[in-house]
């Protein structure tokens, strides 16, 4: 049995977005669900129009990775499978968004442009239906790996992303990209929701796992491969290396607003523009802290 890949078109700017099946004569695993668009819901109803036993694992709570996931949970042929970090971004939304908000407003974001980024990111939290059936994953891991897979949690890009080991292969969704730098989405800390979660430290971590998997075929959420795990490691560190001397050169000692500011066309009229250059100042800063970690990894 081949994992096949299917390919859909998204509105955002990191353009398409793949998800795997993988069928047997008894079921269909399917990794992650494309977007929520028209194309994607005609796509996904006429692909799963069958009553074949169906299971669904998504790799991160993203738009582009989830977005069909209420067309799954409406079939009673699917069982869904979410990470409990994920879980805890939709649980914990309200607590986790006002400590963000404080963090920001700490590194001198002022009032309306932290409300402006709230309401951004409140958008994209609510514009999929969270399901109300699923299963945990942590919690269902001898029953996943009847069905021939394993999983490992590789947060970096997202502190909820998840790698799925099947045959071989590893599907892993924003984890690791050709020619593209994932953005370290800043968040709260699932294990203490009054520290933020440290991207940089999570990601030295999960390359280390990945510099174990150089065997494995990765089929990546998006572009169509990703080469060597050694070629992109070193191009991220190339890429962060390169946007920490650019920080250092532009403003060593600003504040992270006052960095997005001048990265930022209008942080006004741009709020999810500005929480992902706040998102990757954050990180940035925190690689310089500590820049020898990242050497470590190559």
């Amino acid at each position: 049995m081949q994992i096949k890949k299917h390919t859909l078109q998204t509105p955002y700017p990191v353009g398409p977005v793949h998800f795997y099946t993988y069928e047997t004569d008894r079921y269909v695993l399917i990794f992650d669900t494309g977007p929520r668009t028209e194309e994607a819901a005609k796509y996904v109803e006429e692909l799963f129009d069958n009553k074949k036993q169906k299971f669904l694992f998504i790799t991160h709570c993203h738009v582009d990775h989830y977005g069909m996931l209420d067309f799954f949970e409406r079939r009673d042929d699917t069982e869904i499978f979410i990470s409990k970090y994920d879980l805890f971004k939709f649980d914990k939304v309200d607590e986790r968004l006002e400590k963000l908000k404080r963090l920001l407003a700490g590194e001198g974001f002022p009032e309306n442009i932290i409300s402006s980024v709230e309401g951004s990111l409140r958008y994209f939290k609510y514009s999929v239906p969270f399901p109300k059936r699923y299963n945990v994953l942590e919690e269902n891991e001898n029953y996943v790996s009847e069905l021939g897979i394993a999983f490992e949690r590789c947060p970096g890009h997202s502190q909820s992303d998840i790698l799925y080991k099947i045959n071989g292969s590893a599907v892993s969704g924003d984890i690791i990209l050709r020619n593209i730098f994932q953005t370290p989405l800043l968040d709260m800390d699932f294990y203490d929701t009054d520290r933020r979660f440290k991207n940089y430290d999570a990601f030295i971590n999960t390359a280390m796992k990945l510099k174990s998997m150089k065997n494995y075929n990765f089929l990546p959420g998006h572009r169509d491969y990703i080469g060597s795990v050694d070629e992109r490691l070193r191009f991220y560190v190339r890429k962060v290396k390169d946007r920490a001397a650019f920080l250092e050169e532009m403003c060593s000692e600003c504040t992270v607003y006052e960095v997005v500011k001048k990265l930022v066309n209008d942080v006004t009229e741009n709020p999810f523009s500005t929480y992902i250059k706040a998102s990757e100042t954050f990180f940035i800063k925190d690689y310089l802290s500590s820049p020898s970690k990242l050497d470590g990894i190559l």
